[in-house]
């Protein structure tokens, strides 16, 4: 009926700094019943790092994988456009573990939502994806954003980038 082995799922209604512990606990307890019900289908969930959910920070990430410990609860990896360079592989690399699911985009301003090729911003994203290749990743490789001068040429050229990428691996 779902023809599908994973569901991209967002969490939480308020980023994690303004998050209650009740915010938590209920957002644990969902996903761990959610996984649990997932498992018996042969499903897993991925949760979308986001801006202004529970997932917005790599702690935020870390303290729900802990809390759910499911094996088919997953991470979508998403820099954030917040984010230094620097912060952005310091995140990939703590949470590569649980990655299953990355959102390629990329920018050319920290603090500015301004978008670049894939290829052309400040992510390092030969060695974003080495990292999670070292531990196994098979995951999905999606470019989520364009640049927006020319959506349907930047769209190819990221994609011909992600594909010489993961040949290269």
């Amino acid at each position: 009926i779902y023809k599908t082995s994973m569901i991209r799922v967002w969490v939480g209604s308020c980023g994690s700094a303004d998050a209650a512990e009740e915010d938590w606990v209920k957002a644990i307890s969902g996903f761990t019943t959610f996984c649990d019900q997932a498992a018996d289908k042969g499903m897993s969930l991925a949760v979308e790092m986001h801006g202004n959910k529970l997932s917005d920070t790599v702690e935020g990430c870390m303290r729900l994988i802990e809390g759910v410990e499911r094996d088919n609860f997953r991470m979508n990896f998403q820099p954030m456009y917040t984010d230094t360079p620097e912060q952005t592989l310091d995140a990939a690399q703590r949470i590569s573990p649980y990655v299953s699911t990355v959102h390629a985009q990329n920018y050319v301003t920290v603090g500015k939502n301004t978008r670049s090729l894939v290829s052309d911003g400040l992510i390092d994203y030969p060695t974003v994806i080495g990292m999670f290749s070292a531990l196994g990743f098979d995951g999905y490789l999606e470019v989520e954003f364009v640049k927006e001068d020319n959506p349907e040429e930047a769209l190819k050229a990221d994609a011909a980038y992600l594909r010489s990428l993961c040949e290269s691996l």
